[in-house]
């Protein structure tokens, strides 16, 4: 389901330039899922889902070669 959502909006939606998720830092199976689906880590947030601990940040261009034009 998680592809074929990232693959809506790279396919459909040429006017979404880029996605944006985050987990939390002990979400060792969706920190797999989410690169390896070609997303990368832009940052940390610290105390979004519980007060002392942190999440990632990952974030894909949807269209690379639309970015460079």
């Amino acid at each position: 389901l998680f592809t074929e959502i990232i693959n809506y909006f790279q396919n459909e939606h040429d006017d979404v330039d880029s996605l944006r998720i985050d987990t939390n830092e002990d979400n060792k199976a969706m920190q797999h899922l989410i690169e390896k689906n070609g997303f990368t880590r832009v940052g940390t947030l610290h105390g979004v889902y519980r007060k002392d601990e942190e999440s990632y940040v990952y974030a894909k261009l949807m269209h690379p070669d639309k970015q460079k034009q």
